[in-house]
């Protein structure tokens, strides 16, 4: 990775010369299912939608379909050609179910080691290829010279290497969710941190992260998460509420930072204080009129009611109710206020030297603290709510 100066791409600094495979070679496809594989299909021309359907997976992929029935599940990556929608049209009439899957993902696409194998077993041969027909040859000898045992340990290890796949991404994913570092800015950082502990290196780019396998982490990160928090709690024991609040973020237009006033919404499941997404049985949020007004047009609660096409069962916070006669008496007696050093009556009087006054005596109200290893990682809000929690329980 490098950092460079707009209008800089091209100079001699920040560019690296690399040759690669000598300016010529083939095109190899094949497939691989516990038990079997199929025949290496080596072609020199470019692969091409029409291609793929009319040799791949006419000649190929139908065929095992036939033979193991409904069962059938295949898997390729995301390569322009496999998307073609003749491919998809193919597919879908011959009832082949696909599977979802990013493209390049060496951990959880057991086809890339079979290629990596293949590659070392040409790369050993003595002597090597020297031109393209042997090269044709070498390819057809060492794939069908590849132990059959070799390509079933691959596939049998699939959930080992997605249970660990999905651990890993899940704690890189938390902590960009929780910074909220985009998905091309995480991957940079992900993959400069595998660079520095020479997992990475210019020969080895099998393990380079990009923002698609950072995006798809996410997505199976949270997932996982939300069924983690299905299976450990009983449906009508949780439910979702939800906060808004302004603030300050930075903002791209125009090519120009600027700071704007957006509105944040935070959603959380109770009891446990995480995250859930918006699965919920019951709601809770404040009793402003935004949220639990009458009127659809601006209630959120009415809003959801109506989406959903039945009723919620609401836990609204009450802390509205009392602030709002004590804000009126604040108006009556000391006038409307219009910041935190704004108050002159008598109440701003009396407050003048109350630090001097005897403390008066109180009952703790006994809690349990989440435990906090590093208080600078606390927003101001969140540090600002854990000193209340620490004084309340003295």
């Amino acid at each position: 990775f490098i950092w460079r100066a707009p209008g800089t791409r091209y100079h001699q600094e920040n560019t690296i010369e690399r040759h690669r495979y000598g300016g010529a070679g083939w095109l190899v496809w094949g497939g691989i299912i516990l038990g079997s594989r199929t025949d290496l299909h080596v072609q020199s021309v470019t692969m091409t939608g029409h291609i793929y359907r009319d040799v791949i997976l006419e000649q190929h992929v139908r065929l095992f379909r036939g033979a193991m029935g409904a069962e059938f599940l295949f898997m390729d990556d995301n390569a322009r050609p496999h998307r073609a929608n003749i491919v998809d049209e193919c597919l879908q009439s011959e009832d082949i179910t696909r599977m979802d899957w990013p493209a390049y993902s060496p951990d959880l696409n057991p086809i890339e080691h079979v290629w990596d194998m293949l590659g070392r077993r040409i790369a050993a041969r003595q002597p090597p290829p020297t031109c393209l027909p042997e090269l044709r040859r070498a390819l057809l000898d060492e794939w069908c010279n590849i132990l059959q045992d070799q390509i079933d340990n691959l596939i049998l290890s699939m959930p080992r290497r997605f249970t660990s796949v999905v651990t890993k991404v899940l704690a890189a994913v938390r902590t960009l969710d929780r910074f909220g570092i985009s998905d091309r800015a995480g991957a940079a950082i992900v993959s400069t941190a595998l660079q520095d502990v020479d997992i990475i290196s210019e020969r080895n780019v099998l393990n380079v992260v990009d923002r698609n396998k950072i995006r798809h982490g996410r997505t199976k990160a949270r997932t996982t998460l939300l069924s983690q928090v299905i299976k450990d709690y009983n449906h009508y024991q949780f439910g979702l509420y939800f906060d808004g609040r302004k603030d300050r973020i930075l903002s791209l237009e125009d090519n120009r930072r600027k700071v704007i006033i957006e509105e944040h919404i935070s959603l959380v499941k109770e009891p446990g204080s995480e995250y859930i997404g918006h699965v919920c049985n019951k709601v809770g949020c404040d009793g402003t009129s935004v949220n639990t007004g009458v009127k659809s047009r601006i209630s959120i609660m009415r809003n959801m009611e109506m989406i959903l096409n039945r009723p919620l069962q609401c836990f609204v916070c009450q802390l509205h109710a009392n602030e709002l006669p004590l804000r009126h008496l604040f108006a009556h007696v000391d006038r409307t206020t219009t910041g935190p050093r704004s108050l002159t009556g008598e109440i701003r009087k009396s407050l003048a030297g109350c630090e001097k006054l005897s403390v008066v005596s109180s009952t703790p109200i006994e809690y349990t603290l989440c435990e906090v290893t590093n208080k600078k990682d606390l927003s101001t809000d969140q540090l600002y709510l854990m000193e209340i929690c620490e004084v309340i329980n003295c």
